[in-house]
């Protein structure tokens, strides 16, 4: 009787060893894929700033680009108008102010 007590007391260890063995594999994966998640929302945060960065340079060029094409469109339209400014006809080179000095004006 003792005999089968013994046997069942082994069998059950060896259960509850293989058990654990099995509980210890998984967690292990769980470890890995909880790293691997880690790793891979690190690396979105960083690109999610990178990309914040890039927008804040974008605005910041297409204001500039509009500041730019609004003072083109104001210098073009002075030159078709030929309302130049005495202080911009004194820079302008001779050759230049001869040659604008022919356009005709647009209305």
């Amino acid at each position: 009787m003792i005999r089968y007590a013994l046997c069942a007391a082994l069998a059950a260890l060896c259960a509850a060893l293989g058990w654990l063995w099995w509980q210890s594999t998984a967690i292990a994966a769980l470890e890995a894929d909880n790293a691997r998640l880690t790793r891979s929302v690190a690396a979105l945060d960083l690109v999610a700033s990178q990309n914040a960065a890039a927008r804040d340079v974008a605005r910041a060029t297409a204001t500039r680009q509009a500041s730019i094409a609004a003072t083109a469109r104001a210098d073009v339209e002075a030159i078709l108008t030929g309302e130049f400014g005495e202080c911009l006809n004194e820079t302008l080179p001779d050759d230049l102010r001869r040659l604008l000095g022919g356009l005709p004006a647009q209305d």
